[in-house]
């Protein structure tokens, strides 16, 4: 964060000092991820080019530079920002005191974001639960709540319906309902209604081979999308494939949602998973809560 002033003689900033490497070598590299994106996933969605009236090249122009820049910037935004201010007549300095100022204003600014989450989920402030609690003091968790109603209202098509309209194509293709348009893809590979519906009786399936071109196909992108960098769901078995849709149920939904259980299977030890139920009404309760509410606005 920069302070903003038409005559500047100091600048107070904040920023994140963890480097990373950088994820793309050139602006070709975003194209053909973006290009394997739109063949790959592109048939997920419903009918996505009656929805586009644009043409949207140079957009993707700006989408490519935007995207390889970022990625550069984010391997050091405290080095690229040294180096800005330095070309601009600064002398840096570090100030402790201040640091700790601006934390003491972080803590602030988080009491008034709970504070709305409570008040968006029309929850008792005086009298939260352990998972009201979490729902409002950490933002993934209330995310995948958020992913999970979404779910549940079995709303995705009409979202990424939304999203095409609102962001155009190539956002959507990359975004969180595409990703829950996977999960539920892979769910019905493996002939899983539901998430209601894990529970021992898959394992029934396990020695099954998974015969899907689909699949097949898109194996190694859909474990980009979701950052999975082992190779053991390179094999097509039913019970491989299960273990990567429990992962990517755990990237998108609450992870206490999954019960690990074990089995012996010709005297080989498997692992199989069900639903918590108890976990499970708590998020229907709050999602039952706002679908009651007048005031709720359903945004996702």
């Amino acid at each position: 964060m920069i302070s903003r002033a038409r005559q500047q003689n100091k600048v107070h900033i904040y920023c994140n000092e963890k480097e990373t490497y950088i994820k793309y070598k050139s602006i070709d590299d975003i194209i053909l991820e973006t290009e394997l994106y739109e063949k790959n996933f592109g048939i997920l969605l419903p009918l996505y080019n009656n929805y586009i009236d644009i043409d949207d090249k140079p957009y993707r122009t700006m989408y490519y530079n935007f995207r390889f820049m970022d990625a550069i910037l984010k391997t050091n935004i405290k080095g690229y920002l040294i180096d800005i201010l330095i070309g601009k007549g600064y002398n840096i300095t570090y100030n402790e005191i201040y640091k700790k100022e601006t934390l003491n204003k972080l803590e602030i600014t988080q009491k008034n974001i709970k504070e709305k989450i409570v008040k968006l989920l029309y929850l008792n402030k005086d009298n939260l639960t352990e998972f009201e609690r979490s729902l409002v003091s950490d933002d993934k968790i209330l995310e995948k709540h958020f992913n999970l109603r979404l779910l549940l209202k079995n709303k995705i098509d009409e979202r990424l319906v939304i999203s095409i309209t609102e962001n155009l194509f190539i956002e959507t293709i990359k975004s969180k309902y595409t990703k829950i348009k996977i999960c539920k893809e892979i769910m019905k590979l493996l002939m899983i209604e539901d998430i209601q519906k894990l529970n021992k009786e898959l394992t029934k399936n396990f020695n099954n081979i998974i015969d899907d071109e689909w699949i097949k196909d898109n194996i190694n992108i859909i474990k980009k999308t979701f950052d999975i960098r082992t190779k053991k769901y390179n094999d097509f078995t039913y019970y491989n494939i299960y273990l990567l849709l429990i992962t990517i149920l755990k990237n998108l939904f609450d992870i206490k949602l999954f019960i690990r259980k074990e089995t012996q299977i010709n005297k080989v030890k498997h692992i199989y998973y069900v639903l918590d139920e108890n976990v499970l009404l708590e998020h229907r309760t709050i999602i039952n809560k706002l679908n009651n509410s007048d005031m709720f606005v359903d945004f996702i």
